[in-house]
């Protein structure tokens, strides 16, 4: 595994509560957010694996509604043997409390997480989502040393643009990952996702400015499809 004290100058594990990325000046104050009771969503994942009882597929995704709202997720990557356990609202904590459950017991060739997203506006700071994404990262290759682990970058958007300094700090901790650890990947949505001005696209939302629209899906997949079939298919 990789060490958090290599990484764009944090510090060791013990002590990254006390440190603090820099954040836009517009974003509000970030108390350190507690990990909320996953139970709120036992019969959500229990409906997902009767949806797809466990048993071996190519790959998993894992996340908020992110994924979960990508219907055609599947199709969109050219049929992959993508199982979409997307789970909306949830926080990586969440993700972690059911990884058996959605991720593991599929004994999946990969696992794409999308995450960080709704930890970092439900107060939870930059360095706590590294540090949940790292006992995941721990967790998926003790219980499959050869499984790619992908991180899809917390995606800008208009509804949370204020995060966008301090989602940056945990992309750029995810790209070095990536580039420490070869079962490490990273996936950048962000560069579809903003205009020549560098701000989100509104076209690319639903009215809420957070969740995306088709054309955002679109723009995701062509992003992703060839470097997933690439890894898993040899394409």
């Amino acid at each position: 595994m990789i060490n958090l004290s290599t990484l764009i100058g944090f510090a060791p594990p013990g002590t990254l509560a006390t440190m603090r990325p820099p954040v836009s000046p517009s974003a509000p104050p970030s108390p350190p957010g507690p990990h909320p009771d996953p139970a709120r969503f036992d019969s959500e994942v229990a409906r997902l694996v009767a949806r797809t009882p466990p048993g071996h597929h190519r790959v998993v995704f894992i996340g908020s509604s992110t994924f979960t709202m990508w219907s055609s997720l599947d199709a969109d990557l050219g049929g992959i043997d993508a199982v979409n356990h997307g789970f909306g609202g949830s926080q990586l904590s969440d993700c972690l409390h059911f990884a058996d459950a959605l991720a593991f017991n599929y004994t999946p060739d990969a696992i794409v997480l999308y995450g960080g997203d709704n930890d970092m506006a439900n107060g939870k700071s930059a360095e706590r989502i590294i540090a949940d994404t790292e006992t995941l990262a721990r967790r998926a290759f003790a219980a499959r040393s050869t499984t790619l682990l992908y991180w899809v970058s917390i995606k800008p958007s208009v509804a949370r643009w204020c995060h966008y300094a301090e989602q940056t700090r945990v992309n750029d901790v995810m790209r070095e990952a990536h580039r420490l650890d070869p079962r490490r990947r990273f996936i950048d949505i962000r560069p579809a996702m903003l205009d020549a001005s560098g701000l989100p696209r509104p076209d690319l939302f639903l009215s809420d400015g957070l969740h995306l629209n088709a054309a955002a899906y679109a723009a995701w997949a062509a992003v992703m499809r060839p470097q997933l079939r690439a890894d898993l298919l040899g394409e």
